[in-house]
């Protein structure tokens, strides 16, 4: 076992704190610790680790669930322009319903 002073031991958190902020910043080009940098923090000390775990579930799910909205969204789109692209009578149609909103 190493014996350093209490005086020391801070000076080596401090300066392995000091590091690892450096070396966050250099590859993320954020600030560690700024909440606009994480998707979720919750206090334990408030609800538990159980609770927390329930929540993180709660969102991941709800994570997933918007980014296959997102991707269903993405696949429609690409269908419906693919569809307009290839095909004149889609085209003819889309194009007559758009200007009929727009009349």
């Amino acid at each position: 076992m190493v014996h350093i002073s209490q005086k020391e031991a801070l000076e080596i958190i401090h300066r392995a704190d000091d590091n690892r902020l450096a070396y966050h910043r250099y590859y993320t080009g954020t600030i560690w610790g700024e909440a606009k940098n994480y998707d979720i923090s919750i206090d334990t000390s408030r609800i538990g680790h159980q609770a927390a775990a329930t929540l993180i579930d709660q969102y991941i799910q709800n994570v997933k669930a918007a980014q296959e909205e997102e991707k269903a969204a993405k696949l429609s789109d690409e269908t419906v322009l693919s569809e307009y692209n290839s095909n004149a009578d889609f085209k003819k149609g889309f194009d007559k319903g758009v200007s009929t909103l727009f009349s």
